[in-house]
């Protein structure tokens, strides 16, 4: 038997940059003025550790955060009476109210997907909208928007995609307008998944922090202030799209071909119907969301909606990836980084300009990062300002990180839509831009005008 040396390869050049990034993150911290003290240090370097593996994406992103929650656990759980007298900090989030949401959440993609709700709810929606160009551009938008608000935005566009790519083969190879609906499914699912605390990590993460801080966003409070937000945005990225890539055609012949629901569709319907209703009426019972969520997945399981191989099917590097940036949060609080970064004169500023601020620092960081990384990286950051309203600037900064449009890597929508070979990356390039300006624009527009009094 050969030895392969590929893997052991792989390892020692794995190792070389982990030691390269773990030495610039220690000098960096070390070149920190003494007033910073010596824990929030620690914690800035496992933070600029983190920051390079996720930016670089060297490994997988969801490794990073376990390699975080294990340097916080041996370089900041220490107590005087135990050397990890404090671990069970970074350990807790992974069974915070949010993780449990967001469970619920994919529980509910998988459902769906698995006795095609999901591909019956769209065909539906789009048939909608006609055969004129612009009306199915916005048909598509307005479809993944809505369906990303309740599954995961990754979910959403992998069925999405499997919807318009017949429609494509349609048209004419040099007709713009394909690549303008291919967009549109990036775009939709991006812009819909900030509606709803479920729709994009970048969400969870901000209401777990919050939580931690004893503020408690309900769904229904959040849905209520970003739906009109997200529907003008759909409306202006439908026209972006239609007059930037104009079709050659003035009728587009739809021929989405579905398949009968499987008896099973209606138990499912009846229990995420009442699970969406419970989390829109949370305020009135008084049941927590993430309650509601567990009792989801119970029921799904219990009456056999799901089964052990389709929760093997989830995507728990998501939720591992949530827990890294909520235990990062914790540590850049509780190591005290955070209150001395703050008191530093670049943070002098107060109120709005702040939100501006920190808003154009989430979309530019997120359009070269994973947008859940930059919301991991600067929402713990902004809940420690205290010249500021900190529920709306968290909610700023998640929906900020959403609206990086573009290039592939900066949403799982956008790498998905990509990696098809449908559009080329100028075309993102080319649109992106406008959408993320006028999003983080009219974003900070609607805080000013409506929940800034």
């Amino acid at each position: 038997m050969i030895f392969d040396m590929s893997g052991l390869k792989k390892i020692l050049a794995n190792s070389r940059l982990h030691l390269l990034f773990s030495v610039f993150a220690a000098l960096l911290a070390f070149l920190l003025p003494e007033s910073c003290p010596l824990e929030a240090k620690k914690c800035f370097a496992i933070a600029i550790f983190a920051g390079l593996l996720w930016a670089l994406e060297i490994v997988p992103l969801y490794v990073t955060s376990l390699l975080v929650i294990i340097l916080e656990i041996l370089f900041l759980s220490s107590t005087e009476s135990s050397l990890f007298g404090n671990y069970k900090i970074y350990l807790s989030p992974f069974a915070s109210p949010v993780i449990i949401l967001f469970l619920g959440g994919f529980i509910l993609a998988a459902v769906f997907k698995k006795y095609k709700i999901d591909k019956e709810i769209a065909s539906k929606l789009i048939n909608l909208f006609g055969s004129k160009p612009y009306f199915i551009l916005l048909g598509f938008l307005i479809t993944t928007a809505f369906l990303s608000m309740w599954l995961s935005n990754t979910a959403t566009t992998a069925m999405m995609l499997s919807i318009v790519t017949p429609l494509l083969a349609s048209f004419k190879k040099d007709d713009p307008f394909k690549v303008g609906l291919a967009i549109a499914i990036a775009f939709g699912a991006n812009i819909g998944g900030i509606a709803t605390p479920i729709g994009s990590p970048p969400n969870a993460i901000a209401i777990g922090m919050l939580a931690d801080q004893g503020t408690n966003v309900k769904f229904i409070e959040w849905l209520l202030y970003l739906i009109p937000l997200s529907l003008v945005i759909i409306l202006i990225t439908s026209l972006v799209l239609y007059f930037m890539f104009k079709p050659h055609t003035d009728q587009v012949k739809l021929n989405i071909k579905t398949e009968r629901l499987p008896k099973e569709a209606v138990g499912v319907l009846s229990i995420s119907l009442i699970t969406i209703f419970l989390w829109l009426s949370s305020s009135i019972h008084g049941i927590p969301e993430s309650v509601i969520a567990l009792f989801a997945v119970t029921y799904f399981s219990f009456f056999g909606f799901i089964d052990k191989h389709d929760l093997q099917t989830l995507s728990w590097d998501i939720l591992i990836l949530i827990w890294g940036g909520l235990a990062l949060g914790k540590g850049l609080q509780s190591s005290g980084f955070a209150e001395w970064l703050l008191a530093q004169d670049i943070f002098a500023h107060e109120g709005f300009v702040l939100m501006i601020v920190f808003a154009i620092i989430s979309v530019l960081l997120s359009s070269f990062i994973s947008n859940t990384v930059a919301a991991n990286l600067l929402i713990p950051i902004a809940l420690n300002l205290q010249s500021v309203n900190q529920v709306h600037l968290a909610i700023i900064v998640a929906i900020s990180s959403s609206f990086a449009m573009v290039l592939p890597i900066s949403t799982p929508p956008n790498t998905m839509v990509f990696s098809t070979g449908i559009i080329p990356s100028r075309s993102m390039l080319k649109a992106g831009p406008i959408i993320s300006i006028l999003g983080v624009v009219l974003l900070l527009a609607y805080y000013q005008i409506f929940l800034s009094h």
